[in-house]
């Protein structure tokens, strides 16, 4: 049935989309590894390696939006405490930026104090 180094003919190129969940995901390679789009697309504009712990945020909640400014870094201690802010369920772009910088700033803070007691 299946003959030896013969590819299946539902087999996906690599830069294929296909859709799950409401993401978009891209097929990066074989046999079958996909990606989602917003973070492929995150690397690209920034020239990065993301890793397990980071997060990319749609500051305008519209997960098919891939614009540079629409795609924001965050990684998962700051995901915890964007999520426990009630603000942060609004439509309004300008608030969410600024929910999104305090508690970078915040966690910024954390850590430099945590720093300074192991000194």
């Amino acid at each position: 049935m299946f003959k030896k180094g013969r590819i299946a003919s539902n087999r996906k190129p690599i830069g294929s989309e296909r859709n799950s969940q409401g993401y978009t995901l891209v097929k990066v390679a074989n046999p079958d590894v996909w990606r989602g789009k917003h973070r492929v697309m995150y690397e690209q504009y920034h020239n990065i390696k993301l890793n397990k712990e980071d997060i990319i945020i749609f500051i305008d909640n519209n997960v098919t939006n891939f614009n540079k400014d629409n795609l924001v870094l965050v990684n998962r201690s700051i995901l915890s405490d964007i999520n426990k802010r009630l603000n942060f369920n609004t439509d309004d772009i300008e608030i969410r930026k600024a929910v999104i910088a305090l508690d970078k700033a915040r966690y910024e803070l954390k850590m430099k104090k945590q720093e300074l007691r192991k000194e």
